[in-house]
C-alpha cells in the first residue's frame, strides 16, 4: 500500500511480486499492420450471405445495388 500511495503503479507491483517484466501501458507496443491478422475471404463471404438471408433475401436491380456501394 505504501508505494501504491508514492505512485507505483498495480502493474509494476504485480511484476515486481511476480518478478516478471514489467508490462505498462508506456511500454506496449501496437502491432503493425503486418503484424495484424486478416480475416478469411471465405469468412467475409458467410458473413454477408447471413446478413443477405437475415435482410429477407432482397433482390435488387443493378441501379439499386450501385447505389447502395
Amino acid at each position: 500500500m505504501e508505494e501504491v500511495s508514492r505512485g507505483t503503479s498495480v502493474q509494476d507491483l504485480r511484476a515486481k511480486l511476480t518478478k516478471k517484466p514489467s508490462t505498462s501501458a508506456a511500454e506496449v507496443k501496437e502491432p503493425s499492420v503486418s503484424e495484424t491478422k486478416t480475416i478469411p475471404d471465405e469468412l467475409v463471404q458467410i458473413q454477408a450471405y447471413i446478413r443477405w438471408e437475415k435482410a429477407g433475401k432482397p433482390n435488387y436491380s443493378q441501379e439499386q445495388q450501385l447505389v447502395t456501394l
